[in-house]
């Protein structure tokens, strides 16, 4: 676990202080690194992300990608747990994911392969 703490805070201090002063694109690169991927995948990734969708919008993805994670399957919980903890309604909430869902596919197959 230490060499893991270590590797991170290693990467955060490689990681532009731009990135750093936005939380949600840090923490989605810390989840992405946690997830089992390549540091060079995840930064990739994270910088499409956040060139092409808001810190807020990246907030929601990635609590909606942890959630999944977790095995939730009820469509009905997770678009509740997600409003509520957001402040924002459902076409709010369905805007935000559609964003994501579409930079991170885009995103993927730039980053694909390292």
């Amino acid at each position: 676990m230490k060499a893991v703490s270590a590797a991170l805070f290693a990467l955060a201090l490689s990681v532009p202080a731009s990135a750093q002063s936005d939380d949600s694109s840090f923490d989605f690169l810390g989840y992405c690194i946690a997830s089992g991927n390549s540091a060079t995948y995840c930064g990739c990734l994270t910088d499409s992300l956040a060139s092409a969708i808001t810190p807020k919008e990246l907030a929601i993805y990635m609590d909606y990608l942890k959630i999944i994670e977790s095995g939730q399957r009820d469509e009905k919980a997770i678009v509740s747990t997600l409003k509520q903890n957001h402040g924002i309604t459902g076409k709010e909430l369905a805007a935000a994911l559609t964003a994501a869902n579409t930079a991170a596919t885009a995103a993927e197959g730039t980053c694909a392969g390292l």
